[in-house]
């Protein structure tokens, strides 16, 4: 097929690759400006007749003056193809299973983890496929080194633009302890959870919460669905209120009226996760008046 053997005469010359060391201010701030712009909309054949094109210029003989190395050709591809990295912002934002969920489960559980990821895996890059008319995962892969390198901030976005909340109850359904969350790393989320709310005065905002743990994880570094959950709580109700609005209301439509109301979200499984970490991390917390 024309797009592997194209991809193939480009990438023979990663080892190469200086990790773009040396950029110009001109080039980054371009790269900045890309990477902010407003998602456009192609269409699925527009986008690989570009990307194609793309990788016949690169790999033609008259492009060693205009880009002699390898740096040149990945920083003109990712702006002639994915101008402002959609690819790489589909993936870093995609809810996947992680390699330390997986290394955390039994063996029976591995199993399943891994069939899951891999189908997760399938799914989004249908989705990068579905954007961008083509899926290239070693682009994927120095977008992401650009990123991290010159445009990731170290700010937290002050206002959600999408609501990710369903995704977080959506991984509450898979958390069954915290046992294996030390005191030391806890206390590593709470210290994250203050710089937050300094930054954004979120407190209490499941939204902006959500939005922050899946949308800017390079600045979080959360690593399993265990410490999102631990720091949306943290960041939402640390003092358990969602349980005691539970434990105080008998009838379930109003005790999910009063959740949605100061929490924008009624949930039975972070209510589940809530007791988790009441019993993991402050057990003698009284709920509510009815425990004392």
């Amino acid at each position: 097929m024309e797009i592997t053997v194209l991809q193939g005469k480009l990438y023979q010359r990663e080892p190469s690759f200086m990790g773009f060391d040396g950029l110009s201010e001109e080039t980054i701030e371009s790269l900045r400006e890309s990477y902010n712009e407003a998602e456009e909309s192609k269409t699925e054949s527009d986008g690989l007749r570009n990307y194609i094109e793309t990788l016949r210029y690169l790999t033609s003989p008259n492009v060693r003056l205009k880009l002699p190395t390898f740096d040149d050709r990945i920083i003109y591809l990712i702006h002639s193809v994915d101008p402002n990295m959609l690819m790489y912002k589909m993936y870093a934002s995609a809810q996947l299973t992680t390699t330390a969920q997986i290394n955390e489960a039994d063996e029976q559980e591995k199993k399943v983890l891994l069939e899951q990821r891999k189908n997760e895996v399938a799914e989004i890059v249908r989705k990068i496929r579905h954007a961008l008319g083509f899926y290239d995962n070693r682009l994927l892969k120095y977008e992401s080194i650009l990123y991290n390198k010159y445009l990731k901030t170290t700010d937290f976005i002050k206002e959600a633009s999408r609501d990710y909340t369903p995704n977080i109850i959506r991984a509450a359904k898979t958390v069954r302890s915290f046992q294996n969350v030390t005191d030391e790393r806890y206390k590593e989320l709470a210290d994250l959870v203050t710089l937050w709310e300094t930054q954004t005065n979120g407190k209490g905002n499941a939204k902006l919460a959500a939005y922050t743990i899946l949308e800017q994880n390079n600045i979080l570094s959360l690593t399993s669905t265990k410490e999102q959950l631990l720091f949306f709580i943290l960041a939402v109700d640390s003092d358990l209120s969602m349980l005691t609005i539970h434990e105080e209301e008998s009838r379930k439509d109003r005790m999910e009226e009063r959740l949605k109301e100061e929490f924008g979200v009624a949930s039975d499984d972070l209510l589940r996760v809530e007791r988790l970490y009441h019993q993991r991390f402050c057990p003698d917390k009284k709920i509510s008046v009815w425990s004392l």
